[in-house]
C-alpha cells in the first residue's frame, strides 16, 4: 500500500531556493515515473507558493509554529523527507519515527543519527560524518552518484565562450555579488563578466547604485544557463550550482557561505580536485585566483579532466526509486 509523501523544505531570504528546486524535481519525478503526489511542508513565500501552483503540488505553511511542533503536524503513516538546514534534535527524530517514516536529505545534525534513511547527495560529506561509529546498518548513503542535477543542465549542449560567469544563488542573502562586482570593477582584469542575478536577489538598491560605474567589460544579467555553462571559468557560491557546474565540466571558483560552505568547499578541491577553493573571500584573494586562474589553460585542463564523469546526471532516478520503494513498502 502506499503511503503519502511528503516533503518539509524552506526557501527565499537568507535560506535561498536551492533546497526547494531540487525538492520540486523530485516531486516532479515521483509523479511521472511512480505515481506518487508529494505534499509540501514549508515556510510562506510567494516565490516558493508559485512554483506549487504552477505544477499543482499541495502544500501546508507554516505560520510561526516551532519546527518541532511543524513536523508532528505531519500525519501519522507517511514518509517524511526533511531537506532542511536545521540543528534537529534526535530525540524529536526518535519520537517521529515511531509512527513516520524519516529520510533525512544533506543535513548533518544530532538528529540524522536517528532517522531512517540519511543521503548526502554531494561529494564532500567529510570522513569523520561518513565514518562516524553511530551509523546503524545501512542507514547513511552518500556520495556524487546521489547529486541532483537540474533538467536544464542536463539537456544543455553549447560551446565554451571566453567570459567567466559570476553567480551567488537565487537571493544572494550575503551580498556577495555585489562585493565581486566592486573588487573585478576596481582591478585590472579584463576579460569579459557575466554576472548572473538569481530570480530573488535581494540587493537591488545597491545593484542599481553600482550599475553607471561598472566598466564595458562587465555585464549584469537575468541567471541563465547559457551564460552559465558556457563560460571559460566560473565563480560561484558553494552549492547546488557549483556541482552543475562540474556536471558540465566549466572550471570554477568556489567560496562557502559560512562554515559549512567554506568545509565543503574546500574538502571537495582536497578529495577531487574539480573546483579551486577560495579561502579567504577577500577582493586581492578573487582577484588573483580569478588571473592565475584565467591565463594558466593546463591547469583549467586538468580541472575539467578531474571534473570529467565524477558526477553522471542520475542522481534524480537514484533517490527517486529509494523514495518510492520507501513509499510502497
Amino acid at each position: 500500500m502506499m503511503r503519502r509523501f511528503i516533503v518539509r523544505v524552506d526557501a527565499g531570504g537568507s535560506v535561498g531556493f536551492g533546497h526547494a528546486v531540487r525538492s520540486l524535481a523530485l516531486a516532479r519525478f515521483l509523479r511521472a515515473h511512480h505515481g506518487i503526489e508529494t505534499i509540501f511542508y514549508a515556510n510562506p513565500c510567494e516565490a516558493l507558493e508559485a512554483m506549487y501552483w504552477r505544477d499543482f503540488f499541495g502544500y501546508v505553511l507554516n505560520n510561526g509554529l516551532p519546527e518541532e511542533k511543524f513536523l508532528r503536524r505531519t500525519p501519522a503513516g507517511s514518509v517524511v523527507f526533511i531537506d532542511k538546514q536545521f540543528p534537529y534534535d534526535g530525540n524529536i527524530i526518535q519520537e517521529l519515527s515511531t509512527e513516520r517514516t524519516i529520510i533525512m536529505f544533506h543535513n548533518e545534525c544530532e538528529g540524522m543519527f536517528e532517522c531512517d534513511q540519511a543521503i548526502f547527495p554531494s561529494a564532500h560529506l567529510s570522513d569523520e560524518v561518513a565514518s562516524g561509529p553511530r551509523w546503524k546498518g545501512k542507514r547513511l548513503k552518500h556520495g556524487p552518484e546521489y547529486v541532483i542535477i537540474n533538467e536544464s543542465v542536463l539537456d544543455w549542449q553549447g560551446e565554451t565562450s571566453p567570459h567567466i560567469a559570476v553567480t551567488t544563488g537565487a537571493s544572494d542573502p550575503g551580498g556577495m555579488m555585489i562585493r565581486i562586482l566592486e573588487w573585478l570593477n576596481e582591478s585590472d582584469l579584463e576579460m569579459p563578466v557575466k554576472a548572473l542575478l538569481g530570480f530573488d536577489f535581494q540587493h537591488w538598491p545597491e545593484l542599481e547604485n553600482l550599475l553607471p560605474k561598472l566598466k564595458p567589460s562587465i555585464a549584469v544579467k537575468e541567471f541563465n544557463y547559457d551564460d552559465l555553462l558556457s563560460a571559460r571559468l566560473a565563480l560561484s557560491t558553494f552549492g547546488v550550482t557549483a556541482y552543475e557546474l562540474i556536471y558540465a565540466n566549466v572550471p570554477l571558483i568556489t567560496t562557502g557561505l559560512g562554515r559549512k560552505g567554506n568545509v565543503g568547499s574546500e574538502t571537495l578541491q582536497g578529495r577531487y580536485g574539480c573546483n579551486y577553493h577560495l579561502p579567504d573571500f577577500t577582493g586581492e584573494q578573487l582577484v588573483s585566483s580569478v588571473r592565475t586562474l584565467w591565463e594558466d589553460e593546463g591547469r583549467l585542463a586538468r580541472m575539467r579532466g578531474c571534473q570529467y564523469n565524477l558526477i553522471d546526471g542520475k542522481g534524480l532516478e537514484r533517490l527517486g526509486q529509494i523514495v518510492a520503494e520507501t513509499v510502497g513498502e
